[in-house]
């Protein structure tokens, strides 16, 4: 069970910052974006690279999740098959993550951010598989 641990402190962070309205959300990543914007992207607006940093904050929260749920099930079942379970669970809270935000004051539901999300679930179960599979080949344990 403690393999589970960092999955669901990963999903609880998940679930905060996807529950906070319009003005909380906007006062978590400002300042992000400020910063980002000052020493990287000094010739962009702060809005270009906020709107970017929202963007990206929807695939990294999504990669990680999927990430972590795959090492976590691989204790459990065949890695294959814990790769096939976390897509499937992770892309419908990543639907259903945005269908609830209509829910909440400030926020709206965007498709387009669910889709990234979806793109992070399968990079980070396919990224994650892959070094999970690589070990195994390296280690010469690949029909266990």
């Amino acid at each position: 069970m403690i393999s589970f641990l960092p999955a669901i402190i990963w999903l609880i962070l998940l679930l905060v910052l996807s529950s906070q309205n319009g003005p909380q959300t906007a006062a978590t990543s400002l300042p992000m974006a400020e910063w980002i914007q000052q020493h990287f992207f000094p010739q962009d607006s702060v809005d270009y690279v906020h709107m970017y940093l929202r963007k990206w904050a929807h695939f990294i929260v999504y990669f990680m999740e999927s990430g972590l749920l795959v090492l976590a099930m691989k204790n459990v079942m065949k890695a294959w098959k814990a790769a096939c379970a976390v897509f499937g669970l992770c892309t419908i809270l990543a639907i259903a993550d945005e269908a609830h935000k209509v829910l909440i004051v400030g926020r709206h539901c965007q498709w387009d951010e669910a889709g990234i999300n979806i793109v992070g679930v399968i990079m980070g179960v396919l990224l994650t598989w892959s070094i999970l599979w690589l070990i195994r080949w390296a280690r010469g344990t690949l029909e266990d």
